[in-house]
């Protein structure tokens, strides 16, 4: 849901329609990646303005579509969040096999999926409280599940559709 969502609004920005049902069309995350890649058009100054508001809308979506992983994402708190990835500026430059990347000393990347991660958590906490004690809201982390407005082309209320008008504008 999560890459989905990312490669198709970075295929909307770049106005690529024959990309975005195909991405839309994908079930592999690594295959929406590839796609998200080879997409006509991109411009990648654009594209980084808004990449760190789309991943905090596809991380935000996620995590309260699906209590569950919303608790363990709460769970984390206090360690700091990053993708284990040498893949720029999502990742924090080190892969999970590599010494010292528990220790954010040694990232060189700017973390924007980790930044996405721990801005969810801190809403998620500040909404209904953490699992380790802190008082929750009186519906629980179960309501967790509520999901907000979601603006067109997130997965699940995305359109498949290359001829979907809202690529149209900007």
């Amino acid at each position: 849901m999560t890459e989905q969502f990312i490669q198709a609004e970075k295929a909307r920005l770049s106005k690529d329609k024959k990309r975005l049902h195909e991405i839309m069309n994908s079930f592999y995350p690594t295959d929406m990646k590839a796609i998200g890649k080879e997409l006509d058009n991109h411009n990648a100054a654009k594209w980084k303005k808004k990449a760190s508001d789309v991943a905090y809308t596809a991380c935000n979506a996620k995590f309260r579509s699906y209590p569950e992983l919303g608790k363990i994402l709460m769970d984390t708190h206090p360690l700091q969040l990053a993708e284990a990835s040498k893949e720029l500026p999502w990742g924090c430059g080190l892969t999970l096999k590599e010494e010292g990347v528990s220790d954010s000393k040694n990232w060189s990347g700017q973390g924007i999926m980790g930044m996405a991660l721990e801005r969810v958590r801190s809403e998620l906490i500040i909404e209904f409280g953490s699992l380790r004690g802190v008082a929750r809201s009186s519906q629980g982390p179960e309501s967790v599940g509520t999901v907000p407005k979601i603006p067109s082309g997130l997965a699940g209320g995305a359109s498949a559709d290359p001829s979907d008008s809202s690529m149209d504008s900007d």
